[in-house]
């Protein structure tokens, strides 16, 4: 897991402290995140999801209209199908955060944090089958993104 120490702005929101607090995690989410929020960022790790035609679908991403079109587009690949519509762009999920100077770096490490998360849960979930998570960063995409797909049909 990433340090929060490297990211930012962590260090020193500490020392601003007189007299000073200690240092770590629990402190900071004490002070900065609401609980709300945390309740939020809980569906993005562990997302809601439904099987459609025997395909799994992320629910915040899915729409049956687009859905029905890609059936007949991608000729029923359904492999490609869930890779259409799993997909998660991770600058999009900050886009209103775009210009506070986190690096490229912070976006790919979100991406490989919901990576590691979704991998657990949806192999925890489905452990007969081969869910696949892909972190994909090149320089074709619009920043890091995340895509799910079975391997196979349950």
């Amino acid at each position: 897991m990433i340090k929060p120490n490297l990211i930012k702005g962590y260090k020193e929101w500490f020392s601003r402290w007189t007299p000073p607090i200690e240092e770590n995690v629990f402190s900071y989410i004490s002070y900065n995140i609401n609980p709300k929020d945390l309740l939020i960022l809980s569906n993005l790790f562990f997302p809601e999801y439904l099987i459609k035609d025997r395909i799994l679908f992320i629910k915040d991403t899915y729409n049956n209209e687009i859905h029905e079109g890609l059936l007949k587009e991608k000729e029923y690949n359904f492999k490609e199908i869930q890779k259409a519509m799993n997909t998660i762009i991770i600058y999009d999920l900050f886009a209103g955060f775009s210009g506070d100077g986190n690096s490229e770096d912070i976006y790919l490490d979100v991406g490989k944090t919901i990576k590691f998360f979704w991998e657990v849960y949806f192999n925890h979930k489905y452990p007969d089958i081969k869910v696949v998570i892909n972190l994909i960063d090149d320089e074709n995409n619009y920043g890091p993104i995340i895509e799910i797909y079975q391997n196979f049909l349950f």
